[in-house]
């Protein structure tokens, strides 16, 4: 039997079937119809009308400090700061009315006086006292070094007129020697704060 090729293979598979073929070319489906779905519609959505604030940030320009921050030394650079070690209750009047005055207004000049003047070196901290037995407080900066020492006081007395500002400085090296105290209560507060800047600035 002779074994035929793979072309004639096909031709008589081709003859064989041709007939069912012929039927599967005509037949076709029909495809049944789908029901029509409505898409519902989506109720529109509003959101809600945000109330506007108009927010007004105080003006500070005509106090000296306001109490509303509790970190009140960040206006500060810490590397300038020498008020930091100082509690909050001595810039508030309702603690003690002199003090307030005096050490803001301290605070005040002293901040602008940063961005003006260069120190030759870090001035120590202010730190403050109580006397109970003389029922008297003071701010005090006090340095010492081997050939001299320094001190800037403000003592508040229970009388308030009793109150004084003061400046110490002993200094072997330069051979300069100074003292000097005032009245608060008798004294222009504003040239006492200068004196005081000033002093730091001398002798750091």
């Amino acid at each position: 039997m002779k074994k035929k090729t793979g072309i004639e293979g096909v031709g008589s598979v081709l003859q064989q079937f041709g007939p069912y073929l012929d039927q599967i070319d005509t037949y076709h489906f029909e495809m049944p119809d789908l029901p029509k779905v409505e898409i519902p519609k989506v109720k529109e959505f509003k959101l809600p009308e945000i109330p506007k604030f108009d927010l007004e940030l105080p003006d500070f320009s005509q106090t000296e400090l306001s109490f509303s921050i509790p970190d009140y030394s960040m206006n500060i650079p810490s590397r300038v700061d020498i008020f930091s070690e100082l509690p909050i209750k001595l810039f508030d009047d309702s603690y003690n009315e002199q003090i307030a005055k005096v050490m803001r207004r301290f605070r005040k000049e002293y901040i602008k006086s940063i961005h003006t003047r260069e120190r030759k070196a870090k001035a120590p901290k202010l730190l403050y006292y109580v006397n109970e037995d003389e029922n008297s407080e003071s701010v005090q900066m006090h340095s010492e070094w081997k050939e001299g020492n320094a001190l800037l006081y403000f003592q508040f007395e229970s009388d308030r007129k009793e109150s004084s500002m003061g400046i110490i400085w002993n200094d072997d090296q330069i051979k300069n020697y100074e003292t000097r105290a005032a009245n608060i209560h008798l004294s222009d507060l504003k040239e006492l704060i200068h004196e005081a800047i000033d002093f730091i600035y001398r002798v750091y």
